[in-house]
């Protein structure tokens, strides 16, 4: 059986920046926190946020739809909304591929 991998969280990021370039905690903290904070706010304005090398965020507006309570089979409609999708780059994908294989052995 696979173990569950481990997940990043934004305090690993802040732990590693100040063990790699010496930060101190409130600066990595604020680093990571301007960093998210810029994606949030394009995407928020309605722009897609294209990271080379990582992937891109893009936002998809989703029409109304009909679905359906699964507890109670009732039918509702579906409003109209817009997400967010990601989707990696190919240097990114290549990157996971390629530890796929490695990682079963």
């Amino acid at each position: 059986m696979m173990d569950k991998p481990e997940t990043l969280t934004k305090a690993d990021i802040i732990d590693h920046l100040v063990s790699k370039f010496g930060f101190t905690r409130q600066q990595g903290r604020m680093l990571v926190d301007s960093f998210f904070d810029e994606i949030y706010d394009n995407l928020v304005e309605g722009r897609d946020v294209k990271l080379s090398g990582f992937g891109n965020f893009i936002l998809k507006d989703k029409k109304s739809r009909p679905g359906r309570n699964p507890k109670t089979g009732e039918e509702v409609q579906i409003s109209a909304r817009r997400v967010v999708t990601f989707k990696a780059g190919q240097k990114l994908r290549r990157q996971v591929e390629g530890q796929q294989f490695q990682s079963f052995s």
